[in-house]
């Protein structure tokens, strides 16, 4: 990365960094990370790699195993529960997301439970094109804040993902949407990136410093 690049990150750092870590630490130190790092479940792995291919069918598969060797893990139920929905298996991808949610406050993190929550109360609430309008915006700019943080946490480049079950992955996000599919498509030393949102009711974007806007990446 040139000095010119590292520096203009380091001031979108200091003016978001500082609000970042206070509201979202979860997204800067990831426990789930941790564990996975520490103890890596193949299936799991194997899940994310099926995602960032756009299998969800196999996806679905790893992410079942996981849950049927781990059945405490919350992780496992909500990567599954995410990529029901996406195949349009409603009814067991919400069974999956609440049971994730449970497990999530056994474990005491109660911030997690809540905002996955949120997340998947938001499908039934969505209804007029203005608000779905409002909900691409908002997403943008939680896929915005969460690339951002990766610099924060040492990261020092943004992260390309092509699905919007790919960027919860890769982003440690809960974004839920039966409207909007979102990716983020990164310079070729990814030190820029572009965020989209597109769906039947058009398209909005926004790259690292600016606000949602009208229109695609590309």
């Amino acid at each position: 990365m040139n000095k010119r690049a590292l520096s203009r990150k380091w001031m979108i750092i200091i003016s978001a960094g500082l609000i970042l870590i206070t509201l979202a630490p979860e997204r800067v130190l990831s426990q789930e990370t941790a564990v996975m790092k520490s103890e890596p479940n193949p299936c799991l792995i194997n899940g994310e790699e099926c995602i960032s291919n756009n299998q969800y069918q196999e996806a679905a598969a790893q992410f079942k195993m996981a849950t049927e060797k781990d059945p405490q893990n919350p992780l496992a139920y909500k990567l599954l529960g995410y990529t029901y929905l996406n195949l349009g298996n409603g009814k067991e991808g919400i069974e999956n997301i609440n049971r994730a949610i449970e497990l999530y406050k056994k474990e005491g993190e109660s911030i997690k439970a809540a905002e996955i929550a949120f997340r998947l109360e938001r499908i039934g609430k969505i209804t007029g094109e203005v608000e779905i309008d409002v909900e691409a915006k908002e997403d943008l700019k939680m896929i915005q804040q969460a690339e951002i943080a990766q610099l924060i946490s040492g990261r020092y480049e943004y992260i390309g993902c092509n699905s919007t079950l790919d960027c919860d992955i890769k982003l440690e996000l809960s974004i839920i949407s039966d409207n909007w599919n979102y990716r983020v498509y990164t310079t070729e030393n990814s030190d820029a990136f572009c965020c989209e949102a597109k769906g039947k009711y058009g398209a909005w974007s926004i790259n690292e410093e600016g606000e949602p806007a009208e229109g695609s990446c590309r």
